[in-house]
């Protein structure tokens, strides 16, 4: 019984780390810039599409919010009630964008972007614990 255990926490750090690491790379290694203005500055064409203006973006800050907090949260893993609620939150953001302005080939706003990046902070920080 005490291997079980044991192998359940080890599995359960190997989670939490995994999507932990997804949401870093989300956080610090998507751009800040719009596509044009990568296009136009020195990274060129290449790293446009990493623009956290783009629903590229988006899609996988929800993916990691519906896949990586809300199952680790069923999974009693996260045992934060309110970041259910805020992922929640979140996806349906993701989608009124989708609808509002990523179905008209608009890119998202600066502050569409702070929100997301709020909710990596929010979600990192509960992956930390």
């Amino acid at each position: 019984m005490r291997e079980f255990v044991e192998d359940s926490q080890i599995v359960e750090k190997k989670l939490k780390k995994d999507y932990l690491k997804n949401f870093i790379v989300l956080k610090y290694s998507w751009l800040e810039e719009t596509p044009a203005e990568i296009a136009d500055g020195l990274l060129g064409n290449s790293r446009a599409s990493l623009s956290k203006y783009t629903p590229q973006f988006f899609e996988k800050v929800k993916e990691g919010a519906l896949r990586g907090v809300l199952a680790l949260v069923k999974m009693k893993i996260i045992k934060n009630p309110e970041i259910e609620k805020q992922c929640e939150e979140f996806m349906q953001f993701v989608e009124e964008l989708k609808r509002e302005k990523f179905s008209k080939k608009e890119l998202a706003s600066r502050e569409d972007i702070d929100k997301a990046n709020k909710f990596l902070d929010l979600a990192i920080a509960q992956l930390e614990k």
